[in-house]
């Protein structure tokens, strides 16, 4: 399950899987939790802004940016207690529910 995991998180970071900003943000604050642990075993959530959280082409505008880390701190903050492995599953969970998951698009001629 860990290597779906961190597949399907790769496809919603490079682009692949179409989520909202909303979504995004909940997802990234699962993979936070995941990959981190709880929101207060930190003192400053600064090393977010370097932890690749959001497809790349979210990121262009050090505004936005700032703001969706914020926010994405504050997600991660309501899952404090779930393990890493839950927080994987509810990550799979959650991608399964994005629009156009399982499909591909191949160019016709």
């Amino acid at each position: 399950r860990y290597q779906y995991y961190l597949q399907v998180k790769k496809d919603v970071l490079d682009g692949r899987l179409i989520s909202s900003f909303e979504q995004g943000i909940r997802l990234a604050g699962l993979a936070v939790q995941a990959d981190f642990g709880d929101y207060n075993q930190f003192e400053s959530h600064d090393f977010l802004r370097e932890y690749v959280l959001f497809p790349m082409d979210w990121t262009q505008d050090e505004a936005v940016l700032e703001e969706l880390t914020q926010k994405v701190a504050q997600e991660h903050r309501t899952h404090s207690g779930i393990t890493a492995a839950e927080a994987e599953l509810m990550y799979i969970n959650e991608v399964e529910r994005l629009d156009g998951f399982g499909q591909e698009i191949f160019p016709v001629k």
